[in-house]
């Protein structure tokens, strides 16, 4: 009877045991993250499965480089998960297991300003516009700054203005690199539109970057060329201006009442005409006596001020 007692008592343990292991299974079985997304350098068993308990520290393997993907096979992932105590079963439409790497953004101008520093510390001169002919994001480790990227090798050619080089990232990644890097000029634009004969005042200027190789002999290339001057037609903002799109404005403009000042010796007689035609100080033009009508000649002598100056006028454009 004991015997009996014995053999029973041996099954029960054996059954209970048996339970255990398989609540430990169950304890320890896992899901896949979908998507798999890792910031470090590695990839641990901990990034790919929800509760990977106390194997979340064991690494699969390298992370790709910051913004890129890694595919892993799949039962290379299962069988170290079971060797880790982790019970997972491989899905039948799952072929890989995709892990991106996160990675902060390093700026297309954060890029070209270390190119152009470059060329103007090897004596090429500054003011480039420099270009990459790859516009893809680059991407560097979340933990890390734009001010841990280095710039390493650059060839440059001045003839054609391309150049190729390499970005160092921050661990141990490089970045190829190529481009054109133009020399750029300078040259003073409008901020707004300017309407035909108004006067261009200072705020109106503004500096614009153009490709020098681009910019005309004849494009105004001083702020003082156009501060005070007048524009001959509209004028739209941001676009190269010629000596022709501007003039000296008048002092005197055609149709104004104007001061005709008549002088002979100590004496000095002021009249009112009307100007026939625009003119600058200096210019002699023609005006209308405001109070006879007859026409006369005079040399424009200041802001709506007509000296008339040959004797035989002086009655005639006093009257």
């Amino acid at each position: 009877m004991s015997s009996i007692h014995t053999l029973l008592r041996t099954i029960s343990l054996g059954v209970l045991a048996g339970v255990l292991v398989a609540g430990a299974k169950l304890a320890a079985a896992a899901e896949l993250r979908q998507p798999v997304t890792v910031d470090g350098a590695v990839i641990t068993l901990g990034d790919l499965f929800d509760d990977a308990g106390g194997a979340a520290r064991v690494v699969v393997g390298e992370a790709p480089a910051p913004g890129e993907r890694e595919l892993l096979l799949p039962p290379r992932v299962r069988d170290l998960a079971h060797d880790h105590g982790i019970e997972w079963e491989i899905p039948r439409t799952l072929k890989r297991i995709a892990v991106t790497r996160s990675g902060a953004v390093l700026s297309q101008p954060e890029i070209t300003a270390r190119i152009s520093a470059s060329l103007e510390e090897r004596g090429f001169g500054s003011g480039f516009q420099v270009s990459l002919f790859d516009r893809r994001t680059v991407f560097i480790p979340v933990a890390a700054a734009p001010s841990d990227v280095s710039l390493g090798e650059l060839s440059f050619d001045p003839g054609t203005g391309r150049f190729e080089g390499t970005l160092s990232l921050p661990g141990g990644w490089y970045k190829r690199i190529a481009g054109k890097a133009v020399k750029t000029v300078g040259i003073p634009v409008l901020a707004r539109v300017i309407s035909r004969g108004e006067i261009i005042a200072a705020d109106d200027v503004v500096w614009l970057a153009q490709p020098e190789n681009r910019v005309a002999d004849t494009v105004i290339r001083s702020k003082a060329a156009l501060v005070g001057q007048a524009a001959k037609r509209q004028l739209s903002p941001g676009r190269a201006l010629r000596a022709n799109d501007v003039h000296r404005p008048f002092d005197v403009k055609k149709g104004a009442l104007v001061t005709m000042v008549v002088a002979h010796g100590n004496l000095t007689l002021t009249a009112t005409g009307r100007a026939m035609e625009s003119g600058r100080k200096g210019d002699v033009i023609r005006l209308v006596n405001e109070s006879s009508h007859r026409a006369v000649e005079g040399r424009v002598s200041g802001p709506d001020t007509v000296e008339i100056q040959s004797r035989g006028r002086v009655a005639q454009a006093a009257r």
